[in-house]
């Protein structure tokens, strides 16, 4: 890696996404083969090195009896003091008070204006560093962690699974904090499976699946293999005649959400097909399903039982022409007698890219698991 790029490992659960990291973060040893960070041989690490090396694992550790405030100042301070040793007597070398430290004061760096707490603060954090960790909710811990890490002067930052915890304010903020960190030359190494914002974060992905690199390029050079690729998803309740109390289809559909035993496929519409082009086509079509049946409504329960109105229909299209396609699809759906419910459109994005390399999904359960009964606060 060179300064400045940011490299997104993405792959599912035991794809080697957290151990590459630990590895990088010299947490582990390498077993064979040789490893080099900073210039450095991580096979037997050395102090100066590790100091170089910014590490935010996925469970934050902090001195809880303490704020949150002076945890920032007491792990400032540590790599303070390491620095200067590391300077040497006369403060002399690469890490020097002079070319790398900030001022005796961790809210006061001319250097780059950025600190720990000024870091902390753009997190979200203000208002409760005075009160102690404790306290804290574990999206504060995170945010705290990351406002550690992002404000080091670290060469090499590892973040796993850095957004887990966070709400999109934090998720934001933290973005912001990781680029500009990345402008001021430090290289990035995030482990996360959060591919909404890999684009615009990262400059590099590596797809990793059962310990092996399945895929090393760009963003937007992975992306280019699903373009044209966009999901119209319509939700909708058939006319009652056609419908004729049929349960769950599906046309290329997840068989998991299986249909009720004796079912027969749900008709499409005449008028949706004939308005879809050769390039595109249904790519699933579907009832309620029995588990979504536990959070039905009276009418859907009804429809079920056949007492009440038709089923809830969900359609799902892929189309090059994205949102273009929903004028005359729903059009055609109302000129059906449908009543639409709900319309989503996704665009692809790197989780399709996987799927079309491995034929594995990149799924929820694939991140970091959030501590129960804390929630970001």
């Amino acid at each position: 890696m060179e300064a400045g790029e940011r490299l997104a490992l993405i792959g599912p659960n035991g794809s080697g996404k957290t151990t590459l990291a630990r590895l990088l973060a010299t947490d582990l040893s390498p077993s064979g083969g040789e490893l080099y960070l900073l210039g450095e041989s991580a096979r037997r690490p050395t102090p100066e090195l590790r100091r170089r090396i910014g590490y935010a694992g996925d469970r934050p550790i902090h001195w809880e009896p303490l704020t949150g405030a002076e945890n920032l100042r007491f792990f400032w301070e540590v790599g303070r003091s390491r620095r200067h040793e590391a300077a040497g007597p006369e403060g002399e070398g690469p890490l020097s008070r002079s070319s790398t430290s900030p001022s005796s004061d961790p809210d006061d760096d001319s250097r780059s204006g950025r600190t720990p707490l000024s870091v902390a603060r753009s997190l979200g954090l203000g208002p409760v560093l005075d009160e102690p960790v404790s306290r804290y909710s574990f999206g504060m811990r995170r945010r705290l962690l990351l406002s550690e890490v992002l404000a080091s002067r670290a060469q090499l930052l590892l973040f796993d699974e850095p957004t887990v915890g966070l709400d999109p304010s934090g998720v934001a903020a933290f973005g912001q904090e990781l680029l500009e960190r990345a402008r001021e030359g430090a290289a990035v190494v995030l482990a996360t499976n959060e591919v909404r914002e890999v684009p615009d974060w990262a400059t590099r992905v590596l797809f990793l699946s059962e310990g092996r690199v399945v895929a090393d390029d760009a963003p937007g050079s992975l992306l280019l293999r699903v373009k044209g690729r966009t999901l119209v998803t319509v939700r909708f309740r058939a006319r009652d005649e056609e419908a004729g109390g049929k349960a769950e289809a599906g046309l290329g559909g997840d068989p998991s959400e299986g249909a009720d035993e004796g079912s027969e496929p749900a008709p499409v519409p005449p008028g949706v097909l004939a308005l879809l082009r050769d390039d595109e086509s249904p790519v699933g079509q579907d009832h309620t399903s029995r588990r979504a049946s536990l959070e039905e409504g009276p009418d859907e329960r009804g429809a079920r039982s056949g007492t009440g109105p038709s089923p809830l229909v969900t359609l799902r299209v892929q189309t090059p022409r994205g949102a273009r396609l929903l004028p005359p699809l729903l059009e055609a759906l109302l000129d059906s007698g449908a009543e639409i419910q709900d319309v989503r459109v996704r665009e692809p994005d790197l989780r399709d890219v996987f799927r079309e390399l491995t034929g594995k999904e990149l799924t929820a359960d694939d991140r970091g698991a959030e501590p129960p009964g804390r929630g970001d606060g």
